[in-house]
């Protein structure tokens, strides 16, 4: 079903940038210095050309499959290398292969320090759907720099947004993820 949904999106897209077979993505920003950092599982990973058409200044890592504890490990790496140094903003889109444990997050948190916080509420079917959001609302009312772009919501009642899986979202629905993305980063921006 993936490949008949990936195709209708070719057609839909002026250019979806959407990769069948990569199981795991690097971009290095179209424009320096690095402004924004996303890790992402397989919704960044199919439409990671779309990302960094929206945000050229963006560092972008996406794995298919990929778990929130592999931001642990990723974010050092990238610490290590020196590519996080002076970035402001880093964007989260984790949670929909599995769950997220408290511990995980509080590390990252405290990893991230002072940066914006952008956590994408996973929408799925899935069992552990209910608790990481719940775990992404209390850490955002507890972390000043924590902020919610609320996926959930602005797909709720709009199966048309997502392939046949309910999960990943097609042409129609990462255009709506992409930009609520964008926004939420610039009404933060405007205030500080």
């Amino acid at each position: 079903m993936a490949i008949i949904d990936a195709h209708k999106d070719f057609s839909e897209s002026p250019d979806p940038d959407y990769v069948l077979d990569a199981r795991s993505v690097l971009r290095f920003p179209k424009t320096y210095p690095v402004g924004v950092i996303i890790i992402g599982d397989s919704i960044l990973t199919g439409w990671s050309g779309y990302f960094a058409h929206v945000f050229p200044n963006a560092l972008i890592s996406g794995r298919v499959g990929r778990q929130f504890s592999s931001a642990l490990p990723i974010w050092k790496t990238m610490q290590q290398t020196g590519m996080t140094q002076g970035v402001g903003d880093v964007v989260i889109e984790l949670g929909t292969n599995g769950e997220v444990y408290p511990a995980d997050l509080q590390q990252l948190l405290k990893m991230l320090g002072h940066r914006q916080i952008f956590l994408v509420m996973p929408e799925m079917p899935r069992s552990w759907e209910h608790e990481v959001q719940q775990l992404y609302l209390q850490t955002a009312a507890t972390h000043p720099n924590v902020h919610l772009v609320r996926w959930d919501l602005l797909s709720k009642n709009h199966p048309q947004y997502f392939w046949t899986d309910l999960v990943h979202p097609n042409w129609q629905g990462i255009q709506v993820m992409v930009h609520a993305i964008a926004r939420d980063i610039k009404k933060t921006e405007d205030k500080n």
